[in-house]
């Protein structure tokens, strides 16, 4: 007996089957042969790829998978990091692999795991137009749903695949499919500054809005300036209000692109347009420390006292962060230290529930009221401190 209780032939017979699973990975058919002989089971399921075809297949052995699949391999075999052999095969680009895999009935359709959906999306993702013409060719929904990018027309235009876009455009694929990490096709193009594909896509007639999120907020948070002008140009709304971000001046002053701030209010945005979780840009920009956009948008004629997000105003907002230059230059504009409102209700309570000593001392200096009260639990300053202390013993 083994010392794991089992027999030593059983050891053996599961070192022998991990043998055929490397065997089958680094196409060494004699060795794959001489396995079958000895009467291992070429569907074991075991390891990374999860059988002997899908390693075969995932490093394009295409003579090895004629072999696996001549002594009894399952085609649709699922499981392994691929999910099936042809998803694979598809991923990794190898057109005459995926040929011998589909003449041999895989299910051009079924699921895949990981990133991707099914064999269609992880080709389109890598850009493999052979074998994407292949995979339509026997039957590949072009439409099916799934996986990181959702639709294969989303996985190409992020990787900025523009023919592999087109191709799929002419075949049916919905431009304005929805979900997956980008949210859509132009969404993911956007996101990875994949311009021209982006231009194809609007000039096709994808949306620049969905019922979360615009493309111009994409572009504004991620700071593509190219991208940006490339949007307002195609006739983005500036204003357009979707979603936490809000709008795309509040992404780009939540992110600090200063020069992005500047290019939306050259181009008409609303500078104290409130919508979203910051309420407006100044708050959104106060509250994540960025100093030359807060003073940007002062600049540019931005409320200081604007109410409204989750902190209420900038003031309570650069409080909680604690960020003293910001507080100074918005209380130095005329901003309301005994402003009630936000999650915190007062700048000083905001401060103090976070324990900073500096801003609380700016507050005070500037005539804040310890004994305000507000906030979603109304209590003051002291007791907002007394509560933060006690969460953290």
């Amino acid at each position: 007996m083994s010392p794991s209780g089992g027999t030593n032939l059983d050891t053996k017979t599961a070192t022998r089957e991990d043998d055929l699973i490397a065997a089958s990975s680094t196409g060494c058919d004699t060795l794959v042969e001489l396995l079958l002989n000895e009467g291992i089971d070429v569907n074991v399921k075991r390891g990374l790829y999860g059988n002997a075809l899908q390693a075969a297949a995932q490093a394009g052995h295409t003579n090895t998978v004629r072999i696996l699949l001549a002594r009894g391999a399952d085609v649709n075999a699922i499981g392994g990091e691929y999910g099936n052999a042809l998803q694979a095969a598809s991923q990794c680009g190898f057109v005459e692999t995926s040929r011998v895999l589909l003449d041999w009935g895989a299910d051009v359709t079924a699921r895949g795991r990981g990133d991707y959906g099914d064999a269609l999306q992880g080709a389109s993702e890598g850009g493999f137009e052979e074998l994407i013409r292949l995979l339509l060719a026997h039957g590949a929904d072009v439409n099916a749903r799934g996986g990181l990018h959702h639709t294969a027309l989303q996985a190409a235009a992020a990787e900025g695949h523009t023919e592999i876009v087109l191709l799929l455009l002419e075949r049916g694929a919905n431009i304005n499919a929805e979900g997956g990490m980008y949210g859509t096709a132009l969404f993911g193009a956007i996101f990875q500054e994949r311009e021209e594909t982006a231009a194809i896509l609007m000039c096709r007639g994808a949306r620049l809005e969905t019922l979360v999120k615009t493309a111009l907020q994409v572009a504004a948070s991620e700071g593509h300036v190219d991208m940006l002008r490339l949007l307002i140009v195609n006739g983005a709304n500036i204003n357009a209000q979707k979603g936490v971000l809000g709008t795309a001046l509040q992404a780009a002053s939540r992110k600090g692109h200063g020069d992005i701030v500047t290019i939306l209010l050259e181009n008409g945005a609303e500078i104290d347009s409130q919508s979203g979780f910051h309420g407006t840009a100044l708050q959104a920009a106060a509250q994540w420390g960025h100093e030359e956009v807060v003073e940007t948008l002062i600049m540019a004629g931005a409320d200081v006292n604007a109410q409204g997000g989750y902190f209420g105003d900038a003031l309570q907002g650069a409080s909680y962060g604690g960020y003293i230059k910001i507080i100074k230059t918005l209380l130095n504009n005329g901003a309301n230290v005994n402003s009630i409102g936000g999650e915190f209700g007062s700048a000083l309570q905001a401060a103090s529930y976070c324990g900073h000593l500096k801003t609380i001392g700016v507050m005070i200096s500037h005539g804040a009221n310890i004994d305000a009260r507000g906030g979603s639990n109304d209590i003051t300053a002291l007791q907002a401190a007394v509560k933060m202390a006690t969460s953290r013993l």
